[in-house]
């Protein structure tokens, strides 16, 4: 036998042939049912008895009282039997069609791809085939979903974990047709099953800890970019692109959002001890922390959430973050300058600040449009030592 597991992404191993084996109602109890019979003609539809040929494997899905599942013991184990050995001979092979609340338009009863939700309930078995929400181990099971059979369940749960939709249908006997002529569906409930997907789907990706990735990163290095991330290839022949950003903003606007709750905290000393050194005007000090809290939490709240997630993350993460850490880079400069220097130099400031700025942007260019020459006729480019622009420091 072979496991069976289960991923987020479309892949040809999610292929599978569905066998009609028997209609609804044509059959009582496992006596009157044979898994050698034939596949008969019709639209598979609720209540059908049906067996699941794994295309690429020519094996049927097919599970077995007393076998527990490898992870989540409480579920039966389920695995792929040959299609030429004596087990797919066994009823276990067969899998009872339970269509559950299906879109409006596709409610006559019989399977649609995308609209019409089912549970796959085993002949024999009596479970529903589901999957579980934990991960195989990455040695044997290369960190994919764990699938099993669940016999505790009720006969009219719902639950997610035990819901399947046929995402694409290939039959070369049918024409082809738009399916959007057929959808009816809430536009709220979409937005909502949407986001929940993309959620899963995310979270998915979780990153193997054994080896280094060039292209991943972790949070707590992004607002130094410490790690920019080459784009494409980097031989002398192909165009380079390194997604770095502007150093002077990038760690300077890291500065800025890290000393500010030190800032407060000193601040809150100083007048509690009746030393503080700024003047503020009647209501000035209110618009000025009202402005810095609604930047300065834009940023955290866009990027401390990042260290609990468990999914793969890349530099590219922190940009929404770094959009608000811009932006109050730029509010401290100003109300700083406004309330330390004179009106002439905070003039200078301005424009020496906006030159260099400016002169840096040029400065990295040639690897944000992209360089299609030998890297080394580019000097100067890095920064820092665990910048990979002449060489890369994981590259075995």
């Amino acid at each position: 036998r072979q496991q069976v597991t289960g991923y987020g992404y479309a892949d040809p191993n999610n292929f599978w042939g569905i066998e009609r084996r028997m209609a609804a109602g044509s059959f009582t109890d496992l006596s009157n049912v044979s898994a050698e019979a034939n596949p008969i003609d019709g639209f598979i539809g609720h209540g059908d008895l049906v067996a699941l040929l794994h295309n690429s494997t020519a094996s049927y899905l097919y599970t077995e009282p007393g076998y527990a599942a490898p992870v989540t013991s409480k579920y039966s184990e389920i695995s792929v039997v040959s299609n030429t050995s004596s087990e797919a001979t066994h009823q276990n092979i067969l899998w009872v069609v339970e269509i559950v609340k299906p879109e409006k338009r596709m409610a006559d009863g019989r399977i649609h791809p995308l609209g019409t939700p089912i549970r796959l309930r085993n002949l024999v078995s009596n479970c529903l085939l589901l999957t579980t929400g934990d991960q195989l181990d990455k040695d044997w099971g290369w960190g994919q979903s764990e699938m099993a059979c669940d016999g505790n369940t009720p006969a009219s749960t719902d639950s997610a974990l035990h819901l399947w939709t046929i995402e694409r249908h290939v039959n070369k006997a049918l024409p082809k047709t738009n399916l959007g002529r057929h959808m009816s569906s809430s536009f709220l409930r979409d937005f909502g099953v949407l986001n929940r997907q993309m959620w899963l789907t995310n979270n998915a990706l979780i990153p193997d800890h054994d080896k280094h990735n060039v292209l991943e990163s972790d949070p707590i290095s992004w607002p130094f970019l410490i790690y920019p991330m080459r784009m494409v290839g980097w031989d002398d022949r192909s165009i380079k692109y390194l997604e770095v950003g502007n150093p002077l903003l990038w760690w300077g606007s890291a500065l800025a959002c890290l000393v500010f709750p030190l800032q407060l905290f000193y601040w809150l000393c100083a007048w509690r001890r009746g030393i503080i050194a700024v003047k503020w005007r009647s209501g000035e000090f209110r618009d000025y922390i009202d402005g810095a809290l609604i930047l300065w939490g834009g940023w955290a709240f866009h990027y401390l959430p990042f260290f609990l997630m468990g999914r793969v993350t890349y530099l590219h993460h922190y940009l929404p973050a770094l959009y608000f850490a811009i932006l109050f880079l730029a509010y401290q400069v100003y109300h700083f300058s406004a309330w330390y220097l004179s009106e002439k130099s905070t003039r200078r400031l301005l424009f020496v600040a906006t030159g260099a700025v400016a002169f840096v942007f040029w400065w990295f260019s040639p690897l944000t449009f992209g360089w299609d020459k030998p890297i080394k006729d580019l000097w100067g480019m890095r920064w820092a030592s665990s910048w990979p622009v002449y060489e890369d420091p994981f590259d075995f």
